[in-house]
């Protein structure tokens, strides 16, 4: 069980420590004061995968085309003050004493030949490269502890 959430550059959040969770936890709080942001945080702490990103985006319902036509501003919101020079870190601390230490950066360096290994990921970066607004890969890490 979760005991305590450190939170860094996500969203609302520049850095934030939240403790004392117990079975049952009420979350409150005024209109856009993080509260979803919170809820966000400990997704990608206990689910640190794209698809847990896809998730999100989707539930907030933000539009596809929106990251279609501008791929480079695609996770701008992720960011706090859409800073993506800084990394965002979520770390976990759990009853058994281990940690969860979540990282998500932009890999601006565009190489995606790691991440699309098929024989069509040249056709793909080809394409993404030619895009006037530029490319940025989202990585995501975790470090248990």
């Amino acid at each position: 069980m979760l005991k305590e959430i450190e939170i860094q550059n996500f969203r609302c959040f520049e850095q934030i420590k939240i403790s004392g969770f117990e079975r049952v936890n009420l979350i409150g709080g005024k209109n856009n004061a993080g509260k979803t942001a919170l809820l966000e945080a400990l997704l990608l702490n206990d689910s640190p995968q794209a698809k847990s990103l896809v998730t999100l985006k989707a539930l907030r319902r933000e539009p596809s085309k929106v990251m279609e036509a501008m791929p480079n501003r695609a996770w701008d919101n992720l960011f706090y003050v859409l800073d993506k020079e800084k990394i965002i870190v979520i770390l976990g601390k759990y009853e058994n004493n281990t940690n969860h230490r979540v990282e998500v950066l932009i890999d601006k360096s565009g190489n995606l030949k790691d991440v699309l290994a098929d024989k069509d990921a040249e056709e793909i970066i080809d394409f993404l490269s030619s895009n006037e607004s530029g490319l940025s890969v989202l990585t995501i890490k975790l470090t248990r502890e």
